[in-house]
């Protein structure tokens, strides 16, 4: 389809969620509001009241269809987890896409709520709609007490991940974890065995900069990869670079780190799961010893936890320079640099900084335009504002877009692809389920727009921009 088509194809999404939203209008009022309400905000003698006045809200479904436990377990409220658990209440229903109490606990990083789950009967094989159970999380989490919980439970551990052909030692490989790589291996499971791409764990043991996890694979009778050896090869930082020249490397999520010839910019970090044994920007991490003496930049839309982690002011103990930018009033430090506009402008040491702003579930953000070493970066973050105006006016403040990193499918991205043209795009806000990022390439592909669509897998994924060209960087 041409231009006029994704056009039309995010105007036929947007009037989707407009119906939705509508229908949500009529139906809410049915919903059992007050116990969701209060399992999300923890207000457990609320629940209490209500349940003994209504023990039918026991396993009633709210708004997104999810239960009072999913709700309290997002929050990781465990007095009101247990409390619904000792009154009955059902760990394996599912929400619409298919997740339950579990597949939360462990993707917001509760681990004993997932180990109170699992002793009170939770599903650590059901899968959602994606084809990802509880117990997949578990290993690309690092959660080894977890997993052997479900080994002594009897849990089999011989079935791959639906999408890439992978076991769970090539997930454990690719995320880093060596307590899980080892409880694996214990279990016999194949050193040797090969997903879609014929790789195998040790292939993405090195490519991810996971030297502990390879040096164990060989010692438990790794093969050679048809294609030959592979050197581990630290994160290309020391590589001197040019204007309008980048290498960007992906941090999970709505996370990036930029190096130019100059600055080093690091986008919505969040430390999610366990981190693994070898932190680096190989494997995705922030590791501030390999940063400590660069001019680093710290960037941060708004305040929501998968886009806002505290873990980013303990890089002030060891970085030598670095500066925080927040689209908010973050925290009252004169240190930081606040622009909660509405289109703010700063110049930071030679970086030109703009923003548009909008509020995100209550929350104000911003998405932020940065002008630097020859490049123009745009970052969306969630910013869902007044499109048109705001594009159209950051159109009038760089006569073209290098980099581009924005949320696939959104009706703001379209636009930005039409109006800014950017040479490249990053979709961005999955984790886990980042396969999904794929159909926008395709999409992409099929109009008019000359736009370069790099769709990251894991993460420490990285790519080299110069001039308008970018390209994965491959293992050597």
């Amino acid at each position: 389809m041409k231009k006029e088509g994704w056009r039309r194809a995010n105007n036929m999404r947007k009037k989707v969620v407009i119906v939705l939203l509508t229908l949500a209008v009529i139906v809410l009022p049915l919903w059992p509001q007050d116990i969701h309400e209060a399992a999300w905000n923890g207000d457990f003698e609320k629940v209490k009241q209500l349940l003994k006045e209504n023990p039918q809200l026991l396993n009633a479904k709210g708004p997104w269809g999810w239960t009072p436990m999913v709700r309290a377990v997002y929050f990781n409220h465990s007095n009101i987890v247990s409390f619904l658990l000792s009154k009955g209440a059902d760990p394996n229903l599912s929400t619409p896409d298919g997740e339950t109490a579990l597949h939360w606990a462990i993707k917001c990083g509760h681990p004993k709520l997932a180990e109170l789950l699992i002793k009170n009967n939770a599903n650590a094989v059901v899968q959602d709609k994606w084809g990802i159970s509880p117990l997949q999380l578990v290993i690309e989490n690092g959660y080894a007490e977890i997993l052997e919980m479900l080994i002594a439970k009897g849990t089999k551990l011989d079935s791959k991940e639906k999408h890439y052909g992978r076991s769970f030692l090539h997930l454990a490989a690719v995320n880093g974890h060596l307590s899980i790589v080892k409880i694996l291996l214990d279990q016999q499971i194949e050193v040797n065995c090969v997903d879609n791409y014929g790789k195998t764990p040790y292939y993405y043991a090195v490519k991810y900069g996971n030297q502990k996890v390879a040096r164990l694979l060989e010692s438990r009778g790794r093969q050679k990869n048809k294609k030959g050896e592979y050197e581990y090869l630290p994160a290309t930082l020391d590589r001197d670079l040019d204007t309008k020249e980048a290498i960007i490397w992906y941090l999970g999520s709505c996370g990036w780190a930029i190096k130019t010839q100059k600055h080093f910019l690091i986008f919505d970090y969040w430390e999610f799961g366990k981190r693994p044994t070898d932190p680096s920007l190989s494997n995705g991490h922030i590791q501030p010893e390999e940063i400590k003496d660069m001019d680093v930049y710290v960037f941060v839309t708004h305040a929501h936890v998968d886009h806002y982690d505290p873990v980013i002011f303990e890089w002030e103990k060891s970085i030598n320079s670095i500066k925080y930018i927040f689209g908010w009033k973050a925290k009252e430090n004169p240190a930081y640099i606040y622009m909660p506009g509405p289109r703010a402008i700063k110049n930071v040491d030679g970086l030109e900084i703009y923003t548009i702003n909008s509020h995100h579930v209550d929350v104000p953000e911003v998405a932020y335009l940065v002008k630097v070493d020859g490049l123009s970066i745009y970052f969306n973050g969630d910013y869902s504002g007044e499109i048109r105006k705001d594009i159209d006016y950051l159109s009038t403040i760089s006569d073209h877009i290098d980099l581009s990193f924005a949320e696939g499918g959104a009706s703001v991205t379209s636009y930005v692809l039409e109006k800014l043209k950017p040479f490249v795009w990053f979709p961005m806000h999955e984790r886990g389920t980042e396969f999904k990022l794929k159909r926008y390439a395709r999409e992409v592909r099929e109009t008019d727009l000359k736009t370069k669509v790099m769709c990251a897998e894991n993460r420490g994924d990285n790519y080299s921009y110069s001039n308008g060209k970018i390209k994965s960087n491959p293992i050597h």
